[in-house]
């Protein structure tokens, strides 16, 4: 959860406490009213706005049954920016659904964000939340960008959908949240799915057998296989990553750890040359993808330091697969079709495997790892760029382009620099182009 209301204030201006800014209200559901709900609000605000900067008065103004028609009035004739989160947790097994509203209060010069709606449902229902929405009278045509904190893209795109009837020119970012998840699931499975089969096959085996130091170092972490896929991929990609630095005492568990079928089926594909092979290139390629989602859960970054970091993660993984003179016409205009044209690609002698997958492919003899293995490798390593660049694309906001989303950063840090203005809104003009 963000903090729920931000506030920067110039010097000689009346403190956002004082206008009322901390503010919230309730839509109910069941009644289709604006009034708080009283106790999910109180819940909300001890939980997450206890410890920010917003006082007693302002808590009051929150739970006000004024105040959400005092937000709805200002968002008639104010931009603003819509923030939905999810299975929001109130303490002792209540969760509740909750809006934020961003808006930049051009009297007070205070960047507002408001707790405008919750709704507490165990199973969040996306149609139910959409109609309290219209019942509050929020006005959809002024808004400029929308964010949802569901990872399943399916469920976001409901939302946006239905925004997009009544506006279809705001931003989504919708895409964010678990993006990186996705990419790493959809590549993996679609080119080198028995190494993900082999960590689970190995976790499973420490999970039988937890005294190896050398294990309890890889899966350090907790693996729920109940959780869902994508998650479940984040334990995964940092396993290999650990499996690689661990490979040599790895295999001399393996080679010491008995008899048994599974033991020596394990060390049988530790000991494979084409398996190391494999988890050289998938440890080294996803590293990019590993960096970006470190980011997002130490939350160190703000969206547009994410957005530019993703288009420098594109970009790299584009220079990986496809030749110089299509590179450039996929970033302006994320062509997806470009990917399957194999004209476009690198020659398989030229595809970016990382220095130490093509270190041990020039030292490994052709009678350990054979000509077929090696092809068979290459086309892999492009189909794991291919279908990481088409997951990343389909998460991306599709209203900006690689210059853009580079830049975006120094648009938001300098918004009144005339000079930044001009140059953002050619850099916005060509994307769209």
């Amino acid at each position: 959860m963000p903090k729920q209301r931000k506030s920067k204030v110039k010097k000689n201006r009346r403190r956002p406490q004082d206008v009322n800014s901390g503010a919230a209200a309730v839509v109910d559901g069941n009644q289709g009213t604006s009034f708080p709900c009283r106790d999910t609000l109180l819940c909300f605000i001890r939980r997450y706005c206890e410890d920010s900067n917003i006082k007693a008065k302002t808590h009051r103004a929150m739970l006000s049954a004024t105040h959400p028609s005092d937000i709805i009035q200002a968002c008639c004739h104010t931009p603003y920016c819509l923030y939905l989160y999810m299975g929001v947790e109130l303490g002792e097994g209540h969760t509740t659904s909750v809006v934020l509203i961003g808006y930049f209060d051009q009297n007070l010069e205070v960047t507002m964000t408001e707790t405008v709606t919750g709704k507490e449902t165990g199973n969040t229902d996306a149609r139910l939340l959409l109609d309290s929405l219209e019942k509050s009278g929020l006005p959809i045509y002024y808004l400029t960008m929308f964010y949802c904190n569901t990872p399943n893209p399916k469920l976001s795109q409901v939302f946006v959908s239905k925004l997009q009837t009544i506006n279809s020119k705001f931003l989504s970012l919708c895409g964010l949240s678990g993006m990186v998840e996705r990419a790493c699931e959809a590549a993996l499975l679609a080119s080198f799915s028995p190494a993900v089969d082999l960590v689970k096959v190995i976790h499973h085996h420490h999970s039988t057998c937890p005294s190896n130091q050398t294990l309890k170092l890889i899966f350090a972490g907790a693996y729920n296989p109940s959780l869902n896929t994508s998650e479940q991929f984040m334990f995964i990609i940092n396993s290999v990553k650990r499996m690689v630095e661990k490979w040599r005492a790895l295999v001399d568990y393996f080679k010491s750890a008995g008899q048994s079928e599974d033991a020596r089926r394990i060390r049988n594909q530790l000991m494979d040359h084409k398996v190391k092979l494999h988890f050289l290139f998938i440890s080294s390629a996803l590293q990019p993808l590993r960096a970006l989602h470190n980011m997002r859960q130490q939350d160190k970054e703000d969206v547009a330091t994410q957005l530019q970091f993703a288009a420098m993660i594109v970009s790299t993984y584009t220079s990986s697969l496809l030749e110089p003179s299509a590179r450039q016409d996929f970033l302006r205009g994320r062509d997806l079709q470009l990917l399957n044209d194999e004209k476009k690609q690198l020659p398989p002698s030229k595809l970016d495997v990382g220095p130490q997958a093509r270190e041990f492919l020039w030292a490994t003899a052709v009678v350990d790892l054979g000509e077929q293995e090696r092809k068979e490798f290459l086309r892999n390593a492009a189909t794991f760029y291919k279908v990481t660049l088409e997951s990343l694309v389909e998460s991306l906001p599709k209203q900006l382009g690689d210059m853009a989303l580079r830049n975006i950063s120094i648009m938001l840090k300098h918004p009144d620099d005339p000079k930044v203005r001009r140059c953002f809104s050619v850099i916005l003009q060509c994307s769209r182009m």
